[in-house]
Order: C-alpha cells, then sequence, then structure tokens
C-alpha cells in the first residue's frame, strides 16, 4: 500500500512540474474557438497571451484581431501585425499595421478582401520600461478561406 501511494505521489509530482520553452521559438499551439480566434499558449520569458485570428463574411469584409499581455504590466510590446494572403504555396503580405502598448497591445482592423486564403502573422518584441531587449516572439494564426 505504502509502495502504490508513493508511486502516485512521484507520479503526480513529475506531472505538474514547469517545462521551459525558449523565448525566442515560433512555435505555436493554437486552439481555434468558435469565432475564429487563435489563441496561443507556449510560456515565454515575459509573454502570457496571444490572442489573434482573422474572420471573413460573405460580403469580403475581414477583421484582423490581436491581443498581446505581457506578465509584467510595465513591459513595453511593439506589435507587427500582417494580414497575409496565400499565393500558390506561398503566403504574401496583404496588409501591416502596428501598434504598441505597455504590459497590453491590441489591434482591431476591418478590411474588404477578394477571394482566397488568409491568415494573421503575429510579431511581438518586447522589452523592460528601462529599454532593455526581453524577447520576440512570432506566431501564426490557423487560414481563412473566403
Amino acid at each position: 500500500m505504502k509502495r502504490m501511494l508513493s508511486a502516485i505521489l512521484i507520479l503526480a509530482i513529475i506531472i505538474t512540474m514547469p517545462v521551459a520553452v525558449s523565448a525566442e521559438s515560433t512555435a505555436e499551439q493554437n486552439i481555434s474557438g468558435e469565432d475564429q480566434t487563435d489563441i496561443t499558449l507556449l510560456r515565454w520569458e515575459a509573454t502570457y497571451l496571444i490572442s489573434h485570428g482573422v474572420t471573413i463574411n460573405s460580403s469580403g469584409k475581414s477583421n484582423t484581431s490581436v491581443t498581446y499581455q505581457c506578465y509584467n504590466l510595465t513591459h513595453k510590446i511593439d506589435l507587427t501585425v500582417t494580414l497575409q494572403k496565400l499565393n500558390g504555396s506561398v503566403y504574401e503580405d496583404y496588409q501591416t499595421w502596428t501598434v504598441s502598448g505597455t504590459g497590453t497591445a491590441a489591434l482591431n482592423k476591418d478590411l474588404y478582401v477578394g477571394r482566397g486564403t488568409y491568415r494573421v502573422k503575429t510579431v511581438g518584441v518586447v522589452t523592460s520600461s528601462s529599454g532593455r531587449y526581453i524577447e520576440t516572439v512570432t506566431v501564426y494564426s490557423d487560414s481563412k478561406v473566403y
């Protein structure tokens, strides 16, 4: 009985141990919600949450939305958000916006688009309040076909 309890306790400790991920990682794990917004759930040094995506209605009106949050609300975030269109087998930049914020940065833009496949590329550069570079995070949303 003691052996079984010890084994269960050790397994529980191993499962709850944190896993380190590189701050420069461009890998992503996307969870698509009903609103077609991707939430990226990797652990970076300063970045807490990236929620981004594109929706396109039947008239071709697209909405690109991004919310980027840091753990430390004094960190500066410089975002470059690019709506990309698939051309053959390569995504090409279609429209780019920039926005900055402290602790949180958000963007919400509407744009009429033609038929095609689109995705959002989000690049966030995080610096401390004193200007020290911390990390750059690049993520891509799931594709949306219009």
